[in-house]
């Protein structure tokens, strides 16, 4: 039908109203078809032919609904089946001249939605509407709601939301189960109906006096720690009541979201404690080795300088010979185990951070000297080859003086003692923008790669390991990496068995904060 042509046919009204009125119900969206008691086609709009995709030449005045019937079966609209028996089942619903209303899906996916009327005068009246937007939204909603619902329930805390009335509009099942009911029990009730057992009324009168507050302030009360008696049971929850507003500006709703934090706080108290005992335990250890300090350094140092008096005979020759090998002994022993005492304290030192960085500007000749003439000797002993290469224009270098010359003492100490005779060893310095580099190479018997990531823990002896210092006791290495990390540096230590290891310290350029 073309949308000039008048929608009614046979009518008795003159021309210029049948076409007001035609072009009025052209102009709706929703479909609309008349039949008369027949159910013979009387009058259609544009809507419609558009929405049932009927061909032009079927909608005509006097075509019978079963043909339209016939034909959305043929072309499959109301799915597999006998059609005849689909357009009869049809037929015999409408030949009943009563309300009725139903969605169909068609095979493009559309649905539409068909009421049919009876009318007054007899006949039928449908009208069609497509509903596809609205039922997609409707199901994306749906959706919407349940993915929410599912998220919030899953969530490990309990959120509620009430109305100002402080009756439940809403409780994830979380919130409902840590009283042992269903989230449904709680929608429209307010918490004294919820739980009007005794005793839960320290907890409901908690619920009600804050809410209360929230909703006739209209301000929220951020996380608060409280403690929360549910059937006998006290937890420690972390609370926040947010109100939420309209767009009138008063409080619509009232937000409640609580966390268990009990077992958070337990641990936060256990972890608390043993921090205090580890304090005091560190407390203790300082305390004992200040007591060692004095008592082992003091008997030790008396025993090194008087032995050392009985080796140069300085009250007169000692008699036997065998009594200066023995003086000897005495000594080289006392020294070793006051350098083991002092490597001892000062561990404990960093460790307890207590030892003071005092950083210095320092330039490289400086930290050469303060270990060359201490290591010739050794050096000579042993026909080693030492070479330290050094930049063309040094820049000078801001750290603790004593700590680098106790750093590379003992890395090269470590590096002679484990060379062998007329073996090499090389002291190389390299500077960037940002950090110096010292790198000590040696060609001593090398360590397995896997014994590696040992080297620097206190106490621990590597088997054939170049840089284990004082008899293999464990702690210079240890002591090494403590005062590189005490300058935010740090320590690499690459090695390949018979051909010897290569330990690299790298320090920033610049000072470093205090240490301790």
């Amino acid at each position: 039908m073309k949308k000039d042509q008048p929608l009614f046919i046979n009518s008795e009204l003159d021309a210029s109203s049948v076409r007001l009125i035609s072009e009025g119900l052209n102009h709706l969206s929703q479909g609309i078809a008349i039949f008369d008691l027949e159910l013979d086609l009387v009058a259609w709009n544009q809507a419609a032919q558009t929405l049932l995709d009927f061909p032009p030449n079927m909608l005509k005045p006097g075509t019978n609904l079963a043909e339209f019937f016939r034909f959305n079966a043929k072309r499959g609209e109301y799915g597999d089946g006998d059609v005849e028996t689909q357009v009869a089942e049809r037929m015999a619903l409408a030949k009943l001249f009563e309300p009725h209303s139903f969605e169909r899906v068609r095979p493009t996916g559309e649905i539409l939605e068909v009421v049919g009327a009876p009318l007054p005068t007899g006949g039928l009246v449908a009208t069609y509407t497509d509903v596809t937007a609205r039922r997609r939204a409707e199901a994306l909603s749906t959706a919407n709601r349940i993915l929410f619902q599912q998220t919030i329930d899953a969530a490990p805390m309990a959120v509620t939301i009430k109305d100002p009335q402080q009756r439940y509009v809403f409780v994830n099942r979380y919130a409902a189960e840590r009283h042992g009911l269903q989230p449904e029990e709680f929608v429209g009730r307010t918490t004294e109906q919820v739980l009007p057992s005794e005793e839960d009324a320290a907890f409901v009168d908690g619920v009600v006096s804050s809410d209360i507050l929230v909703i006739t302030r209209g301000q929220p009360m951020p996380f608060f720690e409280e403690p929360v008696t549910i059937s006998g049971t006290t937890r420690l929850m972390m609370t926040s009541k947010t109100p939420l507003f309209g767009d009138d500006g008063k409080v619509s709703y009232l937000l409640t979201v609580a966390l268990d934090i009990s077992d958070r706080k337990r641990a936060e108290d256990a972890l608390g404690k043993a921090l205090r005992e580890a304090e005091l335990a560190n407390q203790a250890k300082s305390d004992f080795l200040a007591t060692i300090s004095h008592e082992l350094r003091t008997p030790l140092n008396a025993i090194s300088g008087f032995s050392e008096m009985l080796i140069s005979q300085f009250h007169g020759p000692l008699g036997s010979p065998k009594y200066l090998e023995y003086i000897g002994d005495i000594h080289a022993s006392s020294d070793h185990l006051l350098l083991l005492v002092n490597d001892v304290l000062d561990l404990s030192a960093i460790e307890a951070g207590k030892f003071p960085i005092d950083q210095v500007e320092l330039t490289i000749d400086a930290i050469v000297d303060d270990f060359n003439a201490i290591i010739a000797a050794p050096v000579l002993r042993k026909n080693i080859s030492l070479t330290i290469d050094t930049p063309d224009t040094p820049r000078p270098l801001t750290a603790d003086r004593r700590a680098l010359r106790q750093i590379f003492l003992n890395l090269l100490s470590n590096a002679v003692k484990y060379t062998p005779h007329g073996g090499k060893i090389r002291f190389r310095i390299s500077q960037s923008s940002d950090n110096t580099s010292f790198e000590i190479s040696d060609t001593g018997p090398g360590i397995p790669a896997q014994k590696l990531p040992q080297l620097t823990d206190p106490f621990v002896r590597v088997e054939t390991d170049p840089h284990t210092t004082h008899e293999g006791v464990g702690l210079g290495l240890a002591i090494v990496k403590s005062l590189v990390d005490l300058h935010r540096g740090k320590l690499t230590i690459t090695s390949e068995v018979g051909e010897g290891t290569v330990v690299t310290v790298s320090l920033p350029a610049g000072p470093v904060g205090t240490g301790c």
